[in-house]
């Protein structure tokens, strides 16, 4: 799901890797994993062009959480996701020093954050490379339908967007002096403060915990395509009970947003719209009329990434991945490919691909994007 695409729009690439090593026993109260030993030599699963292994105790030693803390804990577990938000801030910053110094070598002509713990379930949309410039795509997924809020478990962009937004922990103090450090927040602020003009698209993952256990909260995320043919992700997965659900909606309302407790089954975070974004019939559009992807998509023996040198050197595309605080496993995710089982058949996402079911104002010689002001939906091009 992720490396192929990259190879069939034609580039090659380069992995890129920063990860955490600490003694003793993984614990993660939010996430009820306890006990858990962890193996920290999986990153080589990944074979990687560059590896930084930083010794998570001296991190937190090297550190005053405290001065992060002026506005409180966004999460209210005792600060555990706050410092690991923090410590996956330090991970992203690593890898993208990284980048930078590689940059300096080579040209780079993407980047693309992925995180090696979670299960991706639709393809990384390479593609929108050649119909865009100057953008940040983040994930369209578990944020606010309020707006101003972003999703930061996943970006790609342009080399000048992606370092920008790798560098968020430079931004992360000051920013917590006026306001809590909720990570989603923070991401939305960071970024509207620095510029960056972000465009949210259908791509989908699920998260794992130590054990190989899907989030409770990811067990609803679907693909874009189960998405676009209806199905219904509460069917399968938790549900909360709607007293429940009706006492987290007044907890946030009350608090002005402040306290953030999610519904495990709210379609709205996966479905809802409040920023500019791609959808899923326009990504197929894009692809279409993308000739490199169009080669190869759909090819019955898909080319390796061992056989990458036939597309060229001219286009360099950078994974780096950063180690999210909260789990540091990596066994569940021996290819960044994700579960299969929800990828329907080629020969219908031919027909998804085809111009027959996508709505005739999607002109295939403009790049589109549906902007949103005041939550009311508009399409123009750009």
């Amino acid at each position: 799901y992720c490396f192929d695409p990259i190879v069939q729009s034609g580039h090659t690439f380069e992995i890129l890797v920063h990860t955490y090593k600490f003694s003793g026993i993984y614990k993660n109260l939010r996430n009820n994993e306890n006990s858990t030993k962890l193996n920290f030599s999986e990153w080589k699963i990944l074979s990687p062009s560059h590896i930084h292994i930083e010794d998570q105790d001296a991190f937190d030693s090297s550190i005053d959480f405290t001065k992060y803390m002026t506005n409180g804990d966004p999460w209210n577990n005792n600060f555990h996701s706050f410092k690991n938000h923090l410590r996956a801030l330090n991970s992203l910053s690593r890898v993208t020093d990284a980048v930078q110094k590689l940059s300096t070598r080579k040209k780079i002509d993407a980047v693309v954050f992925l995180r090696p713990d979670v299960m991706y379930i639709s393809e990384l949309p390479v593609f929108l490379f050649s119909h865009f410039q100057d953008v940040l795509f983040l994930p369209d997924f578990q944020r606010s339908c309020n707006g101003m809020e972003y999703n930061d478990r996943m970006a790609m962009g342009d080399l000048k967007a992606a370092l920008i937004y790798g560098k968020k922990f430079n931004g992360a103090y000051n920013y917590s002096l006026q306001h809590p450090l909720h990570s989603e927040k923070f991401t939305y602020e960071y970024l509207k403060m620095n510029n960056v003009k972000v465009i949210e698209i259908p791509f989908r993952f699920r998260r794992t915990r130590a054990k190989g256990v899907i989030h409770e909260r990811d067990k609803t995320v679907i693909s874009p395509l189960q998405q676009y043919i209806g199905y219904k992700p509460h069917v399968e997965g938790y549900t909360t009970w709607w007293l429940l659900r009706v006492v987290y909606q007044l907890l946030e309302v009350v608090t002005f947003y402040q306290v953030y407790l999610w519904n495990h089954d709210d379609e709205s975070n996966l479905l809802c719209h409040p920023h500019d974004f791609i959808s899923f019939p326009q990504m197929m559009n894009y692809r279409k009329t993308s000739p490199a992807v169009a080669n190869f998509f759909f090819s019955q023996s898909k080319p390796s990434i061992q056989h990458d040198k036939q597309y060229g050197t001219s286009s360099e595309i950078v994974i780096p991945n950063e180690t999210n605080g909260d789990n540091n496993n990596l066994k569940r995710n021996k290819r960044l490919r994700g579960d299969r089982s929800n990828l329907f058949d080629k020969h219908q996402l031919l027909e998804l691909s085809d111009n027959s079911i996508i709505p005739s104002q999607f002109n295939r010689n403009n790049s589109e994007v549906i902007h949103n002001n005041n939550n009311n939906n508009k399409q123009i091009n750009s």
